[in-house]
């Protein structure tokens, strides 16, 4: 008998059960998936197009239709991972049409002055901003306040909270409106960002983790949703070749992981490029080099790119990166090198 078909005893033989005949030749299962959030949602909808029979559960009430939706705050940035997974089922198209284009992130300086770095320059993609219900019905802000804990306990009154915008944001507090930032900002108290590595995600062939479950990460790359999406397209994929179902999970375990640890990476290298890279130079000079290499040879896929707007694996992400770090350090070596030689020998012809 194979690993991980069921089996029964029928006089004295074994033989696969219903189930593990359904299994062998593809048939309906049944499923359940615990958690009907954007990924468990979208994988029970995927399990039931394959004929499967679909239960699914969930805790909290359903946001779309309820007055007030508690919770998390931050908005969602759909990109190119999330948008397969969504044309997978036929409803990309229905999602974009309720979903604001974000072509860059603008940056705002102490001063209040701001500018705005294209995500794409070159091809001029956008991510697009959705939010949890359908959504954005009120086209309101959403603002994620990231800083230490030991600053947020120092702002203990509207006067310190004012005090503190005014010194450091204070171009949003008209944006904003004093009254409803003291209001919003005292109604909750700051919370942890939880990030995630574990494996494996499955147990034998009974069950499967999937999303946050598996890989939550901070939210600084936009790659929660789009990652989680990809999780089903790429269980999906391992499905549809009919292995048993433990060889399916665990194939799924070995082909997911090491991905997932490197986009909980990326989320975390964002923060440090958002908090303070983006003002250094060095990494304005970067950014150019990245566009003008890109525009000459499309086989130079700058970072960010590579993961919002393609479907290359994370680890290879990273891997590209690398090489290019690698490769412009030799440039630059060389050419500071062919500066110091002629230099030089300019200096030896003028004054020896």
């Amino acid at each position: 008998m194979s690993p991980g078909i069921i089996s029964q005893e029928v006089n004295g033989r074994q033989e696969p059960t219903e189930a593990a005949r359904d299994e062998r030749h593809g048939r309906r299962r049944r499923v359940a998936v615990v958690g009907a959030g954007l990924v468990g949602s979208l994988a029970a909808l995927n399990f039931a197009r394959m004929g499967n029979d679909v239960d699914l559960y969930e805790y909290r009430e359903d946001i779309r239709q309820a007055l007030v939706v508690q919770g998390r705050s931050i908005n969602l940035a759909l990109s190119q991972r999330g948008r397969k997974a969504l044309a997978a089922v036929g409803l990309e198209q229905e999602v974009l049409g309720t979903a604001i284009p974000m072509r860059g992130r603008m940056l705002h300086d102490v001063r209040g002055n701001s500018s705005v770095v294209l995500y794409d320059p070159i091809n001029k993609q956008c991510l697009y901003s959705v939010g949890r219900r359908q959504l954005n019905e009120d086209k309101s802000f959403t603002v994620t306040l990231s800083m230490p804990f030991e600053i947020f306990a120092s702002i203990q009154n509207q006067n310190d909270l004012l005090a503190f915008f005014r010194l450091h944001f204070r171009d949003a507090l008209p944006l904003i409106g004093e009254q409803q930032l003291i209001k919003d900002f005292f109604k909750t108290r700051p919370q942890f960002l939880v990030s995630i590595k574990c494996r494996p995600y499955h147990y034998a062939d009974k069950a499967l983790i999937l999303g946050d479950a598996a890989h939550a990460m901070v939210p600084y790359y936009g790659q929660g949703m789009n990652a989680g999406m990809e999780d089903v397209t790429l269980l999906t994929d391992i499905l549809a070749k009919q292995l048993p179902l433990d060889e399916t999970l665990a194939l799924f375990t070995e082909s997911r992981w090491q991905d997932a640890f490197a986009i909980c990476d990326l989320a975390m290298y964002n923060y440090v490029e958002m908090r303070d890279l983006t003002k250094r130079w060095t990494f304005r000079l970067r950014k150019w080099l990245d566009t003008l290499l890109f525009r000459l040879f499309p086989g130079w896929i700058p970072l960010y790119n590579s993961v919002s707007f393609s479907s290359m694996p994370y680890r290879q992400c990273i891997a590209n990166r690398k090489w290019q770090d690698q490769l412009l350090k030799r440039i630059s070596g060389a050419t500071i090198l062919t500066a110091i030689v002629t230099g030089g020998a300019i200096y030896a012809q003028r004054f020896l």
